[in-house]
């Protein structure tokens, strides 16, 4: 009998790179966002197994969920979590918020997928290719039972293999028909509110609270300061609704004067590192004494929980009053000077009151 590997960490999984044709099976949750936009040149995953040097060992998921797996290689075939297959076995996959750009064969979980059976899988998130791109499997030789894309979030209308369900199908229990998905003894799921999970897990581990956002400053605050900081800060991490990482920040906020109905305010926006703070930065310094709205879109966290979006209102702080120079006249001010003397200012002057003592001759 051949030895199976047991994958906890992101790290185990990169290595499976190392022996394709060994059997493997997932004791935990993995979090791919330390492989994402910023790795190997802004490339993010490198697939598992190529054309020359496929993938052939198994792969068992064990109903725990790869997350956040970003892949930018629009001018590279066979693009997935693995590449190329050839004989291989896949079962219990869960791919939650992919976010994949391939070329030829692009999909969810195998890119390009020879004689390899898929089941009890699913994948959600965004997939864009060109021919046979889909939303759980590329291109497709192998039989695909059981397993399923969500056809909202990867912008996928077709896969070479599994079925398409809408995001609202795929927290259905009744979009995962029994025996392959077996919700007496095995599965769970919360009708409307989460995708299938394992028994064990228990509801308790299961996050459907959506993201909360607070935003800086407060609903309502007055005498805001024209340069002050504009910061929209949710309680965890989040992404745009379709799953994939927020590289457009700017696009979910809008600033307005007045209400939702004023005109534009022109701006930039930034999300950090955490994906909890975006910072709005205005193009100039606000209007004094103005009433501003700012609005932040729905997004969702890693458990696919969606805000409804949210906004709040502020007003401006008043002009400071203007300072009036001191006016500089000749003779100055409280000196003695002779009736029918002369006084000059050094500006033009309105409103000044010079106090002199005349000297009578």
């Amino acid at each position: 009998m051949n030895s199976i590997y047991i994958i906890t960490t992101a790290e185990q999984l990169e290595a499976v790179r190392n022996n394709l044709g060994a059997d493997y099976k997932l004791g935990a949750d993995i979090n791919l966002s330390g492989y994402g936009a910023s790795y190997d040149g802004g490339q993010g995953w490198q697939p598992i197994g190529t054309n020359s040097s496929p993938f052939t060992g198994s792969f068992d998921g064990s109903g725990y969920t790869i997350s956040n797996l970003y892949i930018n290689r629009p001018g590279t075939d066979d693009i997935g979590l693995f590449g190329y297959t050839n004989n291989a076995a896949f079962t219990n996959i869960h791919l939650a918020g992919v976010n994949i750009t391939g070329r030829e064969n692009s999909g969810g979980l195998v890119g390009n997928n020879y004689i390899s059976p898929v089941s009890s899988s699913y994948s959600t998130g965004s997939i864009t290719g060109d021919n046979t791109a889909g939303g759980l499997v590329g291109g497709n030789g192998g039989t695909v039972s059981s397993s399923y894309w969500n056809t909202e979030t990867s912008g996928q209308a077709t896969s070479a293999g599994g079925t398409g369900l809408t995001t609202a199908q795929m927290k259905q229990q009744s979009s995962f028909p029994s025996p392959a998905w077996d919700f007496s003894n095995v599965w769970s799921i919360q009708a409307g509110a989460t995708y299938p999970y394992l028994q064990w897990q228990g509801i308790t581990n299961i996050d459907k609270a959506p993201p909360v956002a607070a935003f800086t400053p407060a609903n309502g605050a007055m005498g805001v300061e024209v340069n002050a900081s504009l910061t929209i800060t949710f309680d965890e991490p989040v992404k745009d609704t379709n799953g994939s990482d927020i590289t457009n920040a700017a696009s979910l906020v809008t600033l307005k004067k007045g209400s939702s109905g004023g005109a534009d305010v022109a701006f930039t926006a930034a999300i950090d590192s955490s994906k909890k703070v975006i910072t709005v930065t205005p193009s100039g310094n606000l209007e004094n004494t103005q009433a501003y709205y700012i609005a932040v879109a729905a997004v969702e966290d890693a458990a696919g929980n969606t805000t409804a979006g949210a906004s709040v209102t502020f007003t401006t702080e008043a002009a400071a009053p203007t300072q009036v120079a001191t006016p500089t006249a000749t003779p100055a001010s409280g000196a003695t000077v002779a009736n029918n003397s002369t006084v000059t200012f050094a500006t033009a002057t309105s409103g000044a009151t010079i106090h002199y003592t005349v000297g009578w001759k």
